[in-house]
């Protein structure tokens, strides 16, 4: 046994506890890749040949995983927005309650002209459209970053899976 055979061995021995380096990796590609190894490790050799062959997976199985990854992608950004959903209730609530309060309090006073049923169901409408194109833009706010968060998570998964 030759002091190339026990360098070999000593990295396969970091190799197969997982604890290699890139370049001790190449090195023993490199050696199973020459014509002449010991024979002592032709059962290592068989192992990085038959991790050498390319193995491709059928387009059934990218297509399940890809639908998985998807799907548990739509869910997590649905459960991270879920409470969002509640504070924006609990502020648009706070907001109504907030104009219904100054509405009233505001009108009590002598010094401000009455305003007539169809003024203040003018200025209610006025208010919850306010409050509705508010609420609306916030909502596709959410709506532009789940759709950038899904399309990230999606391209970076990807990219793991080509490695």
């Amino acid at each position: 046994m030759n002091i190339e055979t026990e360098y070999i061995k000593s990295l396969l021995s970091k190799y197969y506890s997982g604890n290699s380096t890139l370049d001790e990796e190449r090195i023993i590609r490199e050696y199973f890749t020459e014509s002449d190894t010991d024979p002592e490790l032709e059962a290592d050799r068989a192992v990085f040949a038959a991790m050498s062959t390319p193995v491709e997976a059928p387009e059934s199985l990218h297509a399940a995983v890809e639908r998985t990854i998807d799907e548990r992608a739509v869910l997590e950004v649905k459960r991270r927005l879920r409470p969002r959903y509640g504070r924006i209730a609990a502020a648009a609530a706070v907001l109504v309650l907030a104009i219904t309060a100054s509405v009233h309090f505001l009108g009590d006073k002598p010094a401000q002209p009455e305003m007539t049923p169809e003024e203040a169901r003018e200025h209610t409408v006025m208010a919850l459209t306010l409050l509705t194109k508010t609420v609306r833009k916030g909502y596709m706010a959410m709506e532009t970053s789940a759709q950038t968060a899904s399309t990230t998570i999606t391209t970076a998964e990807n990219s793991l899976n080509k490695l």
